[in-house]
């Protein structure tokens, strides 16, 4: 009994599933039909606006075609304008390799040579001033670069010392002559040495690269919002001039000659001469450059800052040296810059 009252209620079950999937059926045709004469409309309409569309886009790309002739003249200035700046912003991006110190370095020297020659008949002057430059680099943590590090003597009176990337140090006659020691000496070359080593310089270029860079992107957006009227390739200054101008003129700036101060005493420690050097030397600027404009006292903090800044340092950099060996020296110091006194 049990198993027909089930038999039945499934018949049941299924005739009624079948009734109602006809009548959705039926149902859905009717929708589809009336959606298809909607979508029907729709697609006219589309046609229509798609052909309006296409109209104005050929419209649009016949005047861009038109505005970027590559024959134009005007044109084909902004293209290369973008063309360098794209370049610019690549290569500022770059890492300046210790060749490429070298070779910018000596540029800047030939550029500040040129204005300022080199001593004349003072390669016995020169030697020895190589001779402390090595003892200060043999004994840190760079004792070589891509050419080595060079010291030359400018004839100028002038109080004067300047490092250009890649190794090349130039001391005026005036700031040898003014020094008292060898060690005093020691602590120009070994300024200049820490510039070099720190990088101040590559840092500089890398800055001046980088604007070079972000004022082409200027230029270049100048062009094209003229349609290439703007003249965006006049030449900016290249690195060797911009760091001349940083060198001679502008200057590093405190926190870096501060750097330089405080390195140059650690690296005298460490070849044997005085830290308290540094102190006297820059004693010695303070009292001959006065209230000059010149030479250090124009690309550097004055020197009481500097004594200022870099006390910490003498003091811990004393600790290194077991003993004060700078009267031995005294003999040969004097000997070797005879000819500049």
């Amino acid at each position: 009994m049990k198993k027909n009252v089930g038999l039945n209620t499934l018949k049941i079950s299924l005739v009624a599933f079948a009734i109602l999937f006809t009548s959705e059926s039926l149902f859905a045709a009717g929708w589809a039909d009336s959606l298809k004469g909607k979508l029907d409309k729709v697609n006219e309409k589309a046609s229509s606006v798609s052909e309006k569309i296409n109209e104005k886009a050929q419209k649009v790309t016949d005047v861009i075609d038109e505005t970027f002739d590559p024959q134009s003249e005007d044109n084909q200035t902004m293209s290369d304008s973008i063309k360098t700046t794209s370049e610019k912003v690549s290569k500022a991006a770059e890492e300046i390799t210790p060749e490429q110190e070298y070779y910018i370095g000596r540029a800047v020297a030939a550029k500040i040579l040129s204005g300022t020659p080199r001593a004349r008949n003072k390669s016995s002057v020169e030697f020895y001033l190589n001779q402390i430059c090595q003892a200060i680099v043999i004994n840190s943590d760079q004792p070589e670069l891509y050419n080595g590090y060079h010291v030359a003597l400018i004839d100028s009176d002038a109080l004067n010392a300047v490092s250009t990337p890649g190794g090349h140090i130039l001391i005026s006659r005036g700031l040898v002559k003014a020094t008292e020691s060898e060690d005093q000496l020691a602590a120009v070359i070994a300024h200049e040495v820490s510039h070099i080593q720190l990088k101040h310089a590559t840092k500089s270029i890398k800055t001046s690269r980088s604007a070079d860079a972000l004022l082409s992107v200027v230029g270049t957006t100048g062009t094209i919002a003229t349609k290439g009227t703007k003249d965006v390739t006049k030449s900016f200054s290249t690195v060797a001039d911009s760091l001349t101008d940083t060198l001679v003129n502008s200057g590093y700036s405190k926190k870096a000659e501060y750097e330089a101060d405080s390195r140059a005493v650690e690296l005298m420690a460490a070849a044997g001469y005085n830290p308290d050097a540094m102190t006297e030397m820059l004693d010695v600027l303070e009292k001959k450059l006065g209230s000059k404009d010149t030479g250090i006292g124009k690309t550097h903090p004055s020197p009481k800052s500097r004594k200022a800044s870099v006390k910490a340092s003498v003091i811990a950099a004393k600790k290194k040296v077991k003993k004060d060996n700078s009267a031995h020296r005294e003999a040969r110091f004097k000997s070797a810059l005879s000819s500049v006194r």
